[in-house]
């Protein structure tokens, strides 16, 4: 495998801190790596044009532009043109990872088992905090995403109205982080070296976070993606092995004696007892804003044939009203139409790893994609790109090998 130059090194690495743990850029709401990509593509131009993806994701991205500029004078009146503009760079500067993601990944596989580590312990950090102080959390989530209003009117809706107040990251939708973390986790168990006080400690971080964010399709999610590492391990285990590291032998102990202490001091039982954990549950028990109804309204609304070539654009206007889809699926189709939809769901669900168990982490992805659309938000798009191109290569250079 071939040393990528320092340049690419340092791309690969200032994009990963950058989707990971950087804010958004302050005066537009994109990622600050944005413009590095944007000069790396320039630069690379030849690299770009004879990626494997290149000639679909051109074509996904004609029928994009076409449904955009047809939606954008059908729906003129509604004032969509700069949201849909908007969202077409977006998705159309998100493939440009994508290509660079796949050349470096098959030059190069960097250890990223310590910045996914870190970008855990962020959101770990941030839940813990708007426990504790949901004010502080508002503020610091405020100035990490400046042009997110979101965060701070779901505090004020929960001072005002008693709303329940949820955790999201830095994130618009607190179920995107649920998702997220729990896809991330699967990355790490399946594709890195991990201990057993590792898999007790991203197991406990994903369950605290899931309560945080009280996400429904999370915990539906959490589940499968757990039993399915379960099953993965079991099956593919050689032979049960009696040697313990000194690092997992201290480790279970360490785990051991703060789980006693937690449990001695009241410190576990006043978190399950908690608001937090309490209004998860009944969420959990009592969620009664169903997904089918609301796809079934559009489905009825408007057919969703008359999108077989093209959409109308990225904001759903149907029937003279703004819907919010709440599947990628059907906003895919409605805003630009099947054809792009069937090369996007090509390119980034149904790639042909021939190993299913790879399939794994893309599971969290798929279900946020289903049940909560998912590509609105810019950076968890870029992580899943990145664990994509990651997969792809891989993958590939097996099969080759």
């Amino acid at each position: 495998m071939k040393n990528t130059s320092l340049n690419d090194d340092f791309v690969f690495w200032f994009i990963l801190v950058d989707i990971f743990l950087l804010p958004y850029f302050n005066i537009v709401v994109i990622p600050i790596s944005f413009f590095v990509i944007l000069f790396w593509v320039i630069t690379n131009r030849s690299i770009v044009k004879y990626s494997l993806d290149y000639n679909e994701i051109v074509i996904c991205t004609i029928f994009m532009l076409v449904s955009t500029i047809w939606g954008s004078v059908l729906n003129s009146e509604y004032g969509v043109v700069g949201d849909n503009i908007k969202r077409l760079l977006q998705y159309s500067i998100s493939f440009e990872y994508l290509f660079f993601f796949r050349y470096y990944f098959s030059k190069h596989r960097p250890k990223m088992k310590k910045i996914l580590y870190c970008f855990i312990i962020f959101v770990v950090s941030l839940a813990v905090l708007f426990q504790m102080n949901p004010t502080v959390y508002s503020s610091i989530c405020s100035l990490w995403n400046k042009g997110n209003s979101y965060i701070a009117s779901s505090f004020l809706d929960s001072v005002s109205y008693g709303y329940t107040l949820r955790y999201g990251f830095i994130w618009t939708d607190q179920n995107n982080i649920a998702y997220a973390l729990t896809g991330i986790i699967m990355f790490i168990l399946i594709f890195f070296k991990n201990d057993f006080v590792e898999i007790i400690l991203l197991f406990t971080a994903n369950v605290y976070v899931l309560f945080c964010s009280m996400s429904s399709g999370g915990w539906i999610n959490f589940a499968i993606s757990w039993i399915c590492y379960f099953l993965y391990k079991i099956v593919t285990i050689k032979r049960p092995s009696f040697i313990v590291s000194r690092k997992t032998f201290y480790g279970t102990i360490l785990i051991i004696v703060v789980l006693f202490v937690l449990i001695d001091s009241g410190i576990l039982s006043q978190f399950f007892d908690s608001d937090l954990v309490k209004d998860a549950m009944e969420r959990l028990e009592n969620n009664e804003n169903s997904r089918t109804e609301i796809w079934l309204r559009i489905l009825q609304e408007e057919s969703i044939f008359l999108h077989t070539l093209i959409g109308n654009g990225s904001t759903l206007i149907i029937n003279g009203v703004s819907r919010a889809a709440h599947s990628g699926h059907l906003y895919w189709i409605y805003a630009y139409g099947f054809i792009s939809y069937i090369i996007f769901m090509k390119k980034f669900f149904w790639f042909g790893i021939r190993k299913i168990w790879k399939y794994i982490p893309v599971i969290s992805f798929f279900l946020c994609f289903t049940m909560n659309t998912m590509v609105g938000e810019q950076k968890l798009l870029l992580i899943y790109i990145l664990i994509v191109a990651y997969l792809r290569e891989v993958d590939r250079n097996e099969c080759q090998g």
